[in-house]
């Protein structure tokens, strides 16, 4: 009798597998031990046959030296969990990142974080409706934002205002909800195409893969 459906861009997190490391570093709750194992387990050029990709979220978990209040989070503050993703090139999508996200980003100022969620929401102050406003270009947010563009320059580096990886989840109920039906697909946008990377369906829980 019902059905929905919700997209999350993947690219809004930190790619545990591509973002630099100065980037880890800056992550609250994420020692060294455990920035150290992440990095050994991508390997490196020189050993591309020593890396070992992480396939899910789930999988930070259980390094070492991570809190488990730290990664599960709380009202007020979002777990590590949250922040992070397995896809992606390692820039962070300046137009969906949340702005602890945006916090990662190294030299990146508080003032300039508030700004650029204060213009995404728009007039009314929230996200997800219809007024949000979106960044086309580095070049065109230092007018948008009123602020000098060199307050920007780590934008350029781990950045990006686009995004080619994203989570699609579907949910269905019929017979008043008696029947359920749930599919989620992580989803490769390309020029002329979409790659569907993984499927699951059934019980789907929260951190399948982000």
């Amino acid at each position: 009798n019902k059905a929905s459906y919700s997209i999350a861009d993947a690219e809004g997190h930190i790619s545990v597998n591509t973002a630099p490391e100065e980037m880890l570093d800056e992550i609250d709750g994420l020692g060294m031990r455990t920035i150290s194992a992440i990095m050994r387990r991508r390997g490196g050029e020189l050993v591309p046959e020593d890396r070992e990709l992480f396939l899910t979220v789930e999988e930070v978990r259980r390094l070492d030296d991570i809190d488990e209040s730290d990664w599960e989070g709380d009202d007020e503050h979002p777990g590590l969990r949250d922040l992070f993703t397995v896809y992606g090139e390692g820039r962070i999508n300046v137009n969906t990142a949340s702005r602890e996200v945006l916090s990662a980003v190294p030299d990146l100022g508080d003032d300039v974080i508030e700004r650029i969620v204060r213009y995404r929401q728009g007039e009314d102050g929230k996200l997800g409706t219809d007024d949000d406003r979106q960044f086309r270009s580095l070049e065109s947010m230092s007018g948008q934002l009123e602020i000098d563009p060199t307050d920007l320059a780590p934008l350029a580096r781990y950045c990006t205002f686009e995004s080619h990886f994203f989570t699609n989840t579907g949910f269905a109920t019929q017979r008043q909800g008696k029947v359920r039906a749930a599919a989620r697909a992580i989803v490769h946008v390309q020029t002329e195409s979409a790659v569907v990377l993984a499927w699951s369906e059934g019980e789907l829980g929260p951190q399948i893969a982000h």
